[in-house]
């Protein structure tokens, strides 16, 4: 059979469009392949990256809680010891805390006399936490310690997070003018006392967990 050039062309040529067709299909589909393999890196690469990003943050949050949370112990810390001094100092001569009159009548004069940071002040009798809690300072109303009705006098921290109630008993832990501290509604803690009720870092632990937030009271004569 003789075939017609100007028909079919010849053989060669239409052999070399058919290979020519199949390595343009083959190049098409590695393309492809190749492509989705890419996007697959890409994706693997992306969560890789995001997983670091999330670690990271994470890392920087918990850096962030603790030292917040020193700071807000020291500031407390500082304060509670402003107010000491500054009640001591307005009764020089005098340990008849009870003289000044009402509940609220030591902390208006220690607001009045400059005895508490202004920061600290949220209005003539109120006093606030480095926490935004009240403080109140009050004259003692039954004996504490052996020590007399209204010859000493308690500072209340209401609503205080564990780790500060845990920062200010064991800050007192070494006082010579505490005479007591107590957290919530548990026994008070001397540190004149021995045995269960001593102001020692186990049973500090275990009354500052009582609650979150608890109540601290530090008595001081």
């Amino acid at each position: 059979m003789i075939i017609s050039r100007q028909k079919f062309g010849s053989p060669m040529t239409a052999f070399s469009k058919a290979s020519l067709q199949a390595l343009a299909t083959m190049k098409n589909m590695g393309g492809r392949i190749l492509s989705r393999r890419r996007r697959g890196m890409n994706m693997i690469e992306v969560s890789l990256v995001l997983g670091l990003i999330g670690i990271a943050l994470a890392g920087i949050f918990t850096i962030y809680t603790i030292v917040e949370n020193r700071s807000l112990e020291n500031r407390t810390k500082i304060l509670v010891q402003n107010l000491v001094a500054g009640t001591k100092s307005l009764f020089v001569g005098s340990t008849n805390y009870a003289s000044i009159g009402t509940t609220t009548a030591l902390n208006q004069f220690l607001i009045d006399s400059k005895k508490v940071p202004i920061n600290y002040v949220s209005s003539a009798t109120d006093i606030t936490s480095p926490f935004n809690t009240a403080i109140t300072v009050v004259p003692t109303t039954a004996t504490v310690e052996g020590v007399a009705a209204g010859r000493a006098f308690q500072i209340t921290i209401t609503d205080a997070p564990t780790h500060i109630c845990n920062a200010l008993f064991t800050e007192q832990m070494t006082s010579q003018t505490v005479l007591a501290v107590k957290a919530g509604s548990t026994n008070t803690l001397s540190p004149k006392r021995s045995g269960n009720r001593a102001l020692n870092a186990a049973n500090i632990a275990n009354r500052c967990n009582d609650a979150d937030p608890i109540t601290i009271v530090m008595t001081f004569q």
